[in-house]
This record gives structure tokens, C-alpha cells and sequence, in this order.
């Protein structure tokens, strides 16, 4: 039998599916909507839509949306089946399930991608072939299989580009022969274990992800050896015995590293790939390590590190990077200072913090350099003043997206009254931060005409008042979220009738302001996607 979650439009990144009940309010929702239109067009002629309309309204639905109007009726069934561009993004998953002799999925809808998780896999025989060929994606993640198995379902997938083996326990004896290669594949996470069927099946890799142990070395240096050629993305841990064999690659040329290792080692890749244009290090390096990668890289356009260690954080190995667009600092377990001193990246368009203390007015010196900054994400930190974080925005007119997480201010010492905020953002973030008051928050979200989305997670200073505010001043409102928040059933009413682009609600704690907005939007015009987790 088919296991109940079966049908879902799942990512292929990992990303879970949501709970049951989440799914039930997704479906009901869109199965109302798919039913209302339906008869509109048996009841009203003129309403009858051609297919080629209706492909380009499925075109704006996700994965999961796009099941469910497939489920509607026969036509719609016979639109989504025959545009490819529809079921691009679609997935099957399967969980806690054994796929045997006795499985037979009916109606397998037209997927491009196949998930299997917590399951045993015996045989596939009876509908896996016709069921491979438009796959482009598979992910296999914490169940049991037989490599000849795995092998078998390989063959049937001339079209796979994405595959991803995740502590997928393989239980053959012997390695089969493989005498195919799949020519589209392009991306290959291996994660516990991997086996010398590979190293020569994928031969046009561009991203290669491993999490391996020292004991697959071996046959990891053949693998990159074998697409070294194509090869631009590459995730894996060092070891002197890599490090050798890649050094005696003359046809790699990276452009992506995601690496976890000594600082050592990262700072000879920098000398052999000086193509690298990001870079993610997870490492106790120093700033002279760093500065030698700058100037190893003058290309680099992306930096994030993860720093395991404590103390002041002075980041003058910035001024060798004169090409950075986007940069991650991150602090593994502790809270450390970072002082950017006189530093500036005038190409820097991303900036992300995490779990550090800003020296005094350090940011915003920091920032003024930086006048094509559009996203700044602060998680954990702590500033001086709420002055210093307003002083920040008013100096970035480019600045789009604004993320707060668990901010803290030493000094809330701050008049709001003698300060006029004008920004240009589009989506603001507020997670957890208590230093806020609830007119501060009701002043960032509404500080631009241009707000797409706001997300308020743990703000119980919103109320009823700062929904209002929002509905009235954000005429491009169309994603909100309010978990946590203090927010009462009358404001259901207020956001159907006021905000008029909205397009998705997400709200937890509140039962009754659910129960109200469902009532509302049966009978209202509109459509809301809903999202009560």
C-alpha cells in the first residue's frame, strides 16, 4: 500500500513536509477554490476556459497547489499531465514504507523528482522504468537498499541530474558493473558511504558534496580526479592525503568551496584554485590566514565563516577583498567582539552576523562604506544602542531586506519621537527582540511604501493596533506572518478587507482568529492562503 504522504510537492534541499493538520488547511482551502472554479466553468460557457489559459494559471501555483487541481477533474488532470513546465517542480515521497513485489503505486501523478526516506527498498521491477525516465532528482535518505538495486534504478534515469545519497545503507556483498553513464547529472551529495560504482557513472559533474570518512579517501581522490574537468562546486572535509591529489589536478578550476578542515589547508587552496569565487570555512583561522586567502583570491565574491574560537574580532583581512558582494561571520559557541575599525566593501551587497558583540558605532562606520548593501541579517548580537541600529538604516537607502534575530541593546536610552525613519525595504524579519517597544516595531514595519513581507516571531508587543497600521500603510503587503504575537480575531476581519495585496498568512496561537478567518473568506471574494502551524 502506498504510504499516506505519497502525493507531496517536497523540495529536494531537505526541507520537511509540514505537519498533517497544516496539509489538511492547505488542501481544503485549494480544494474549495479548485470546486468553486470548476463549476464556473460547466455553469457559464463563456467561462470555459481554453488549456492554454489554464497552464498559465496552474504556472503560478506551487508544486503542492498544482496536485491538487490536478485531482479536480479529468481536463485539468490532462492540462498539468502534458506541460512539462508544471510537473518540473513536483516530487513523490516516500516514508516508513518497504517497496517490494507488493508495491504498486496507482496513478502516479507526473513527477520530476523521487524521495524515499525511512524505508527499505526490494524491488522496484513492476514500475519503476516507465516511472525513471523523467526523473531529473532523486533522494535517498536513512533506509537500506542493495547497491545492484540502486544501480538498476540508475539505468532507467537517462534524464537525473541531481542525485542524493544520504547514510543510505547499501547491503550488497559485491560491487555490480556498471557499463552506462548518466551525461546530465550535475550535482551528486554522497553522505556515510560510497563505492567504486561511481567514480566513472558521472562524468559532467559540476557540484560534488561530500561527507565522508577517512576511509573513502581513496576512492574520493578518483572520483575528483574523473571530473575535474567540469567540476566548479566541491563540499568535503580535508585530509593531507586530498590535499595532495588535488594539488596534481591541473584541469580543476573551482569556483565554489565549502570546506571543513585546518587552516592550513585552506589557505593552500586558495593558492592552487585561485578561480574560487566563494568560499565557506569552517575553522580556527587567524587573521594572517585569512589575509593570505584575500590576496590568494581577487576574484572572491563570497565569504562565510564559521569561527571557533574567542576574543576581539578585527576583520582586516576585508581590505584584501576588494571584490566581496556577500559575507558571513558566525561565531560557533560564543558571543566575541568584532570591530570592523575604519574597513570598508563598497561592492558588498549581503551582510550576515551572528552571535557577536558590536564595538561601539563599529556598524554603522562599517555600513557607510558599503552604500550597495541590500540584505543585513543580525542573529544574536549585541549593540551598544538602539541609536546605533536606527543610525544604520537611515544611512542605507539600497538596503531591501532586514532580518533581526534575538537582538539585544546595552542602552535603550533612545527618544523615537526625535527621530524620523524613512527606508526603502521590502521584507522585515523581527525574531525575539525585546528591546523593541511595540512602537519601534510598528515604526520599522511600516517605515517603507515598498514592504512585500513581514515576519513578527516571538514579538508580543504587536497587538491589533500594529496590524491595522500595516493593512493601511503597505499597500504591497502580500506575505505576512505573526507567530506568537498578541494578536486578537478582530484584526481577521481587518486583514481581509484592508489589505488588499496580500497573498499569504501565517499565523500561530490563535485558534479562534483561524476559525474567523476561514469563515471570512468563504464568503468574501478573495483568495489568502493560510498557514496555522
Amino acid at each position: 500500500m502506498v504510504n499516506q504522504q505519497l502525493y507531496n510537492g517536497l523540495p529536494m534541499d531537505g526541507e520537511e513536509t509540514p505537519p498533517v493538520e497544516n496539509r489538511i488547511w492547505h488542501w481544503q482551502t485549494m480544494a474549495t477554490v479548485s470546486e468553486l472554479v470548476h463549476r464556473m466553468t460547466l455553469s457559464e460557457p463563456e467561462l470555459h476556459l481554453p488549456p492554454e489559459l489554464w497552464e498559465l494559471i496552474f504556472a503560478h501555483l506551487a508544486g503542492k497547489r498544482v496536485l491538487v487541481m490536478r485531482l479536480v477533474c479529468r481536463r485539468w488532470k490532462t492540462i498539468v499531465d502534458r506541460k512539462r513546465s508544471l510537473w518540473d517542480t513536483l516530487s513523490v515521497c516516500v516514508r516508513y514504507s518497504t517497496t517490494n513485489e507488493r508495491f504498486h503505486p496507482e496513478s502516479l501523478p507526473p513527477v520530476t523528482g523521487f524521495c524515499v526516506n525511512w524505508s527499505t527498498i526490494e524491488d522496484v521491477d513492476c514500475w519503476w522504468p516507465s516511472f525513471g525516465e523523467r526523473l531529473t532528482r532523486i533522494k535517498l535518505g536513512y533506509g537500506s537498499v542493495t547497491l545492484n538495486l540502486v544501480v538498476g534504478m540508475l539505468r532507467h534515469t537517462p534524464n537525473l541530474t541531481h542525485l542524493h545519497l544520504s547514510r543510505f545503507r547499501e547491503t550488497s556483498e559485491e560491487e555490480p558493473v556498471v557499463d552506462f553513464q548518466l551525461e546530465r547529472m550535475e550535482e551528486l551529495y554522497l553522505e556515510y558511504s560510497i563505492c567504486d560504482a561511481f567514480v566513472e557513472t558521472f562524468p559532467r559533474l559540476r557540484n560534488l558534496k561530500m561527507d565522508l570518512n577517512e576511509g573513502y579517501q581513496e576512492i574520493t581522490a578518483r572520483l575528483m580526479k574523473f571530473v575535474q574537468g567540469t567540476l566548479e562546486e566541491l563540499d568535503f572535509k580535508a585530509t593531507p592525503y586530498l590535499m595532495k591529489e588535488i594539488a596534481k589536478m591541473e584541469r580543476l578550476k573551482l569556483k565554489t568551496l565549502r570546506f571543513k578542515g585546518g587552516c592550513e589547508f585552506a589557505v593552500q587552496l586558495s593558492r592552487i584554485q585561485p578561480s574560487l569565487e566563494k568560499i565557506f570555512l569552517i575553522l580556527k583561522a587567524s587573521t594572517p590566514d585569512f589575509c593570505e586567502i584575500g590576496k590568494n583570491l581577487p576574484d572572491l565574491k563570497q565569504l562565510s565563516v564559521l569561527i571557533d574560537r574567542q576574543g576581539l574580532l578585527e576583520p582586516s583581512f576585508l581590505a584584501n577583498m576588494s571584490q566581496l558582494q556577500k559575507l558571513s561571520l558566525e561565531n560557533y559557541l560564543f558571543t566575541m567582539q568584532l570591530n570592523f575599525g575604519p574597513l570598508k566593501c563598497p561592492n558588498l551587497v549581503e551582510l550576515k552576523l551572528n552571535q557577536f558583540h558590536l564595538v561601539t558605532n563599529s556598524l554603522p562606520t562599517f555600513l557607510a562604506g558599503s552604500k550597495n548593501l541590500q540584505k543585513l541579517s543580525l542573529d544574536s548580537c549585541v549593540l551598544e544602542s538602539l541609536l546605533e541600529l536606527f543610525t544604520t538604516l537611515v544611512e542605507l537607502p539600497s538596503l531591501r531586506h532586514l532580518e533581526l534575530k534575538y537582538l539585544r541593546m546595552l542602552n535603550n536610552d533612545f527618544n523615537i519621537s526625535t527621530f524620523q525613519l524613512t527606508t526603502n525595504l521590502e521584507s522585515l524579519h523581527l525574531n525575539d527582540c525585546e528591546n523593541l517597544t511595540n512602537k519601534m516595531v510598528d515604526w520599522l514595519a511600516t517605515s517603507s511604501c515598498r514592504m512585500k513581507e513581514v515576519r513578527l516571531y516571538r514579538m508580543p508587543q504587536v497587538n491589533d493596533a500594529t496590524i491595522r497600521n500595516m493593512c493601511v500603510k503597505l499597500p504591497r503587503l502580500k506575505k505576512l506572518a505573526l507567530l506568537i504575537c498578541s494578536v486578537m480575531i478582530t484584526s481577521a476581519e481587518y486583514i481581509v478587507e484592508h489589505a488588499h495585496s496580500l497573498e499569504y498568512l501565517e499565523l500561530n496561537g490563535c485558534f479562534e482568529f483561524r476559525q474567523a478567518m476561514e469563515q471570512l473568506l468563504k464568503g468574501h471574494h478573495r483568495y489568502i492562503e493560510c498557514k496555522f502551524p
